[in-house]
């Protein structure tokens, strides 16, 4: 699956209109970093995750840790969960049993599927449950490509 995430995640990148100058993914300014944190709970809300559960909170930190510092993308279990984790005086194992629960809510919502229609790419199928780690990697790599193009609303 993560070939295929991989693949139409390039496909976006095809897609997008080029830009003279792009923004350095790195830097953030606390505005910057507000307008994400809407876009990413926008995203998870519409996922059907709801924010009293833990899963939520995790997934808008992993998301936005993961935009903002790109290596945790291809490192989760040892790099994301770990901070994650740390922030939120828990553990990594009970961060991504959280987000996992999460998920298989929204799965049974039928409601994963509101990603594949911002992202305009059928990436996430009915019939197989995406795993925490690729979410994030999916969310944050579009969020890359959405800022890229300079729109942050959805």
């Amino acid at each position: 699956m993560l070939n295929n995430v991989n693949q139409n995640c390039i496909q976006m990148k095809n897609n997008c209109e080029a830009q003279n100058e792009t923004a350095e993914l790195k830097s953030y300014t606390e505005r910057e970093k507000k307008e994400l944190r809407e876009l990413v709970s926008k995203i998870i809300l519409g996922m059907g995750i709801s924010p009293n559960i833990k899963g939520y909170k995790y997934m808008v930190e992993g998301i936005m840790q993961a935009t903002m510092r790109p290596e945790l993308k291809l490192s989760v279990t040892k790099g994301l969960y770990p901070a994650i984790a740390e922030k939120f005086n828990a553990t990594p194992s009970q961060v991504e049993r959280a987000m996992r629960h999460s998920l298989l809510l929204s799965y049974n919502k039928d409601k994963i599927m509101h990603v594949n229609t911002i992202i305009g790419v059928n990436i996430f199928e009915r019939r197989s449950r995406p795993t925490p780690s690729e979410v994030i990697y999916i969310i944050a790599e579009c969020i890359e490509i959405i800022k890229e193009r300079g729109k942050y609303a959805i």
